[in-house]
């Protein structure tokens, strides 16, 4: 029989790399928003796409 709090704790890592790697890209994300307002990069377009494949 499986063990219940094995499979929670699985599911719990998972969980927790997939919001790792999300707040990773939101902060990739409000970076490029931040260098754009300071004038450090003139086609935001590009750069968000760029931070979000990443």
């Amino acid at each position: 029989m499986a063990n219940p709090a094995l499979d929670r704790n699985q599911i719990l890592q998972m969980q927790r790399k997939m919001l790792t790697a999300k707040k990773e890209r939101m902060e990739r994300l409000i970076a490029s928003i931040d260098d754009i307002l300071k004038g450090e990069s003139k086609n935001f377009l590009k750069k968000c796409r760029k931070a979000m494949q990443r």
